[in-house]
């Protein structure tokens, strides 16, 4: 594709006032780049300055990111920052080569450590297999901090590009990835009222089941099957003989 010049601030803030208009609350802005120049980086900031000003929250999907880079979109305001992972990190070489899956997650590291927003999902239908795409929610799922928001794609095959031939993928399979992802959730989880009394009364620990730890269902089942037969299951009693 050839390359064109970034998209001038004041139109960026137009388009972006349309969709506050037509009921948007957040507005993403993206450049196809490795990683950002030094000179681009004040417009960068301008234009999140701009579309904050209208009220809404602000997102950006630049590339890689350097710790100087990271902290000036912070300061102006940058509200998240996308930067999918795509697939897993054994399908990764693939289909990337501009850039490495650890290239990818110190990206990720930097944007949360700066207490940014982060964003990150895949891309499904690149040729994957099934167990690429748990292998990649995986990985989401066990960061340091889950994203705050996944995105989950779908390839739209482009002629002359090396996914043009691509076999599509079974709208089924991507539902039930999206089913996966919805269900490893961030890792939190609510306490009813009723629970929480539960806790004060009988001075409880909460231990949730942990994502990716399967083992923690085991342990959970053999304490239980302890009390179960230890201490509510009567002794039976009978006569001498």
């Amino acid at each position: 594709l050839p390359a064109s010049k970034l998209i001038e601030v004041q139109r960026v803030i137009a388009e972006a006032k349309k969709a506050r208009d037509a009921g948007a609350t957040r507005y993403c802005m993206g450049a196809a780049w490795r990683s950002p120049k030094a000179r681009d980086m004040a417009q960068l900031e301008a234009m999140i300055e701009g579309v904050k000003a209208l009220g809404m929250e602000t997102c950006m999907t630049l590339g890689m990111l350097e710790q100087d880079q990271v902290l000036r979109l912070r300061d102006a305001g940058l509200d998240y920052y996308n930067h999918n992972i795509d697939t897993s990190e054994r399908y990764y070489p693939e289909v990337i080569t501009t850039r490495s899956f650890a290239d990818r997650l110190e990206t990720l590291a930097r944007v949360r450590e700066a207490g940014i927003n982060v964003c990150s999902g895949g891309i499904l239908g690149m040729g994957e297999e099934r167990g690429d795409r748990i292998d990649m929610l995986l990985s989401l799922a066990t960061l340091p901090e889950h994203p705050q928001s996944v995105p989950i794609n779908m390839l739209i095959p482009m002629a002359d590009t090396p996914l043009a031939d691509t076999p599509p993928l079974d709208p089924i399979e991507f539902v039930r990835t999206i089913a996966v992802a919805k269900i490893m959730g961030d890792g939190r989880r609510k306490l009813t009222r009723v629970f929480s009394e539960l806790l004060s009364h009988y001075l409880f620990d909460t231990r949730f089941g942990r994502v990716g730890k399967g083992n923690d269902k085991g342990k959970v089942e053999g304490l239980v099957g302890y009390i179960r037969r230890n201490h509510l299951v009567p002794i039976p009693s009978f006569e001498s003989f």
